[in-house]
C-alpha cells in the first residue's frame, strides 16, 4: 500500500498493489493495535471502530481511528510506503481470506526490510519518557543498576557523551509508568511481528526509538528495584505485582529477547515457551492467543505434530485450545502445561476440560511460580501420559500422596479482609516441630514463599538473579518483619470496623497468639506487642514501616504467588494450592510434573477432575517418590 503524501491533515489517499514476495519487494510491515494505544486516548473516546474515512484505490474505505493517525503522520512526514498493514491489505470480512492470510504473517513480517512499530500518539508524559529510554540505551547494564529508583539522588545517565542529570525521580517513574502501559505491549500478534523483524523501529507520535535503547531500559526496569516503584513512590504491599500493567508491558518487550533464545529448540519447546510468555498478552478474538503465536514456529510447523494445526476461524474456542494442549503434551517432555490452568473462579472459556488451560485469561494462579524453582517431586518415577485422538480425556500415572483436611486463607483475604484466623489456628495445632524437624514458624514462612528466595547481587541491594529453593535462613527475619506489619494491619482494620475507644479483642488475641508461637518455637520473631499497636496508632510509623527494605524482601516473594490458599492435610503436611482447593480433595504425585496435582473426585465415574497444582512442604524434591511407587496409578482427568 501506497501512502501519498498530504499536507492536509483531514484526508489520506492510498492506493493498493499487488506484490509477489518471491520478488523480494521492498517495503516495511506495521504492528499496532486496532483500538486506542493509550489509557488517555480510550478516555477521549477512541474505539476500535471503523468511522474514519480514507481514499483507497479511489473508493472510499473506513479504518479505525489509531490506524488514521498512523496514515496521517506516514502522509504529512513523506513515509509513503511501500507499507503493509493487515487492516487495509486482507480483507477482514471475508474469514477464508483471513485464515489464508494468517498463515502468511511469518512470511509477511520476515520479508520487510523493516518493521515499524506504532505506539500511538505522543501524550503529556511521552518527551521524558523518550528522553530517559535513549538515555539508558547509551549506558552499559552494568553502570545501570548503580541507579536506584528508591533513592533518587544516586546516579546520573550520559547521552551522547553529555552528562544530562536524568535521576529516576517520582517524575521519571511516572513517565515510564504511562510509557509500558500502552495498549500494544499487551497484545499478542506483537511477539510474532517483532521476533520475525530484520530491523524493529517504535515510533510514538513523532518521537523515534531504536530497538536496543528500549531492551537496555527494559532490561534494567525487569531486574531492579525499580518494580518496586509506582508513581515514584514504593509500591503498595497489598499489589499484585505480577498483574500490574506496567509490569505486563515489561513483559512483553522482554518475551521476545527470551525467544530467539530458544532459536535451536524443539518446535514443542518453542510453543510452550511463546504460550507461556504471552500469558499476560491480550487479543480481542480469544483463538489469537493460539493462532497468533503459530508464525514463531517458522518451518519447523511442516513436521509432525504441529502440521496438523492452522487457524481456523471457524472453530470454537474449546476446540482450538483443546487441540494446542494436544499437541504441546504430545510433544513434551514434561507436564508444565498443566501448571498453566487457572483456577475456576478466573476461567472465562466455558466447556474446557478441566486439565485445559484456559489460554484467554491474562492472569496466572496457582503456584504458577513454583515451577520455575526446579523442584521434582516425582523424581525417579517413571511418567506416562496420553491424549486420544478424538477424546477430551487426559490418561496419567499417577499416586494418591494425602487429603486436604482443613483450607486457610488466601494472599488477598490475608491482606484485605480477614486476620488469618484459620493460617493460625493451622500452625497453632502443628506438632512442635515439622517434617525435617524445622519449628512451626520455620515452616510456615517457608511455606508461604514456597520455600524459595530471589538472591541479591552486590549493587546496592538490587534484587538480580533467578529464584532458587530452599530459601536461606536469614529470610526468617524478612518474615518477623513482614508478620509485624500484617499483625498491625490486621488489628488496624478491626479498629475501623469498631469504635476507636474499644480495640478489638479479637485482633489482640492474634497477636499474642502470633506472639507465644514464635517465642515457643525459639525465637522472639515478632515487634513487641506496644510496638504493634504503637503503628496502629500511627499511619506514619506504619508507612515507614512498609518501606523497610526487609518487609520489602519478604513481601515481594510473598506476592509471586497471589492466587494462592494455605492448607493442611490429614498427614500433617503444610502447602499452598488453588483458590478454589476444598476439604477433602486429594493431593498426587506425578511423574513429569514439577509440582503436585490436586484432584477433585467426580462422583458416579472412575475419573478425576483437575482443580490445579501444589505445593506441600517437605515432598517437593522426591522425598516422598520412593514410597509412592508401589501406589502409582493410571488415572482419566475429565
Amino acid at each position: 500500500m501506497i501512502v501519498h503524501p498530504s499536507s492536509n491533515d483531514e484526508t489520506v489517499t492510498c492506493t493498493l498493489e499487488t506484490a509477489n514476495l518471491s520478488t523480494e519487494p521492498q517495503y516495511s510491515a506495521l504492528s499496532y493495535t486496532w483500538g486506542p494505544p493509550t489509557q488517555q486516548a480510550e478516555q477521549r473516546g477512541m474505539t476500535s471502530k471503523r468511522i474514519h474515512p480514507i481514499s483507497l484505490n479511489g473508493t472510499q474505505c473506513l479504518v479505525t481511528e489509531n490506524l488514521f493517525h498512523i496514515l496521517r503522520f506516514a502522509a504529512s512526514n513523506s513515509k509513503p510506503g511501500p507499507w503493509w498493514i493487515d487492516a487495509v491489505c486482507i480483507n477482514q470480512a471475508d474469514v477464508l481470506e483471513r485464515n489464508q492470510q494468517v498463515l502468511r504473517m511469518t512470511d509477511v513480517y520476515a520479508s520487510a526490510f523493516q518493521v515499524v512499530v506504532w505506539l500511538g500518539e505522543e501524550e503529556e508524559y511521552t518527551n521524558l519518557a523518550v528522553r530517559i529510554i535513549k538515555a539508558f540505551g547509551s549506558i552499559k547494564l552494568k553502570e545501570l543498576f548503580r541507579i536506584d529508583p528508591l533513592r533518587p539522588s544516586v546516579g546520573t545517565v550520559v547521552l551522547a557523551n553529555e552528562t544530562v542529570g536524568l535521576s529516576i525521580d517520582k517524575y521519571s517513574c511516572e513517565a515510564l509508568f504511562w510509557f509500558y502501559r500502552r495498549s500494544w505491549f499487551t497484545r499478542i500478534w506483537v511477539l510474532q511481528e517483532q521476533a520475525l523483524a530484520r530491523q524493529l523501529t517504535f515510533q510514538c507520535g513523532s518521537q523515534a526509538i531504536a530497538r536496543e535503547d528500549l531492551l537496555n531500559i527494559t532490561i534494567y526496569l525487569s531486574n531492579s528495584n525499580w518494580t518496586h516503584v509506582r508513581l515514584g513512590r514504593p509500591m503498595d504491599p497489598d499489589s499484585d505485582l505480577a498483574s500490574a500493567p506496567i509490569i505486563s508491558g515489561i513483559k512483553s518487550a522482554l518475551a521476545v529477547l527470551a525467544f530467539r533464545l530458544q532459536k535451536n529448540a524443539s518446535c514443542g519447546s518453542r510453543f510452550l515457551t511463546a504460550i507461556l510468555l504471552s500469558r499476560h498478552c491480550r487479543s480481542s478474538n480469544p483463538r489469537d492467543k493460539i493462532y497468533g503465536l503459530l508464525g514463531l514456529l517458522d518451518s519447523a510447523r511442516e513436521a509432525k505434530p504441529f502440521n496438523t494445526i492452522s487457524p481456523d476461524y471457524r472453530r470454537t474456542i474449546p476446540e482450538v485450545y483443546l487441540q494446542a494442549t494436544k499437541l504441546l503434551l504430545e510433544s513434551a517432555e514434561d507436564l508444565l502445561i498443566l501448571s498453566t490452568v487457572v483456577d475456576r473462579t478466573h476461567k472465562v472459556v466455558d466447556d474446557l476440560p478441566s486439565w485445559v488451560p484456559d489460554y484467554s485469561v491474562t492472569s496466572t494462579t496457582g503456584i504458577w511460580c513454583a515451577t520455575e524453582r526446579g523442584y521434582r517431586p516425582a523424581k525417579g518415577l517413571q511418567a506416562y501420559w496420553h491424549v486420544g485422538d478424538a477424546s477430551s480425556s487426559l490418561s496419567l500415572c499417577a499416586s494418591r500422596l494425602d487429603t486436604i483436611s482443613q483450607v486457610g486463607e488466601s494472599k488477598q483475604e490475608l491482606m484485605h479482609e480477614r486476620r488469618g484466623e484459620k493460617l493460625l489456628s493451622i500452625v497453632a495445632n502443628m506438632k512442635d516441630a515439622y517434617m525435617a524437624g524445622q519449628s512451626r514458624i520455620e515452616a510456615l514462612w517457608r511455606t508461604l514463599i514456597v520455600d524459595s528466595w530471589v538472591k541479591q547481587n552486590s549493587m546496592d541491594g538490587f534484587i538480580w538473579g533467578k529464584f532458587e529453593s530452599p530459601a536461606p535462613n536469614f529470610v526468617e527475619e524478612q518474615f518477623g518483619e513482614w508478620l509485624a506489619w500484617t499483625a498491625a494491619r490486621w488489628h488496624h482494620q478491626e479498629q475501623r470496623s469498631t469504635k476507636p475507644q474499644h480495640p478489638s479483642k479479637t485482633s489482640q488475641e492474634t497477636i499474642v497468639l502470633l506472639n507465644r508461637l514464635c517465642e515457643s518455637d525459639g525465637g522472639a520473631l515478632l515487634h513487641p506487642v506496644e510496638d504493634i499497636y504503637e503503628m496502629v496508632e500511627r499511619p506514619d510509623l506504619l508507612d515507614t514501616f512498609c518501606g523497610s527494605e526487609l518487609f520489602r524482601l519478604y513481601q515481594t516473594l510473598f506476592v509471586q504467588i497471589p492466587h494462592a490458599r494455605f492448607f493442611t492435610t490429614e498427614m500433617g503436611y503444610k502447602g499452598r494450592g488453588p483458590l478454589s482447593l476444598q476439604d477433602g480433595e486429594s493431593s498426587w504425585l506425578v511423574p513429569g510434573s514439577r509440582t503436585l496435582f490436586v484432584l477433585r473426585d467426580k462422583p458416579g465415574v472412575k475419573s478425576y477432575e483437575f482443580v490445579g497444582d501444589c505445593y506441600v512442604h517437605g515432598v517437593m524434591n522426591g522425598e516422598a517418590a520412593e514410597a509412592a511407587m508401589p501406589d502409582l496409578e493410571t488415572i482419566e482427568l475429565e
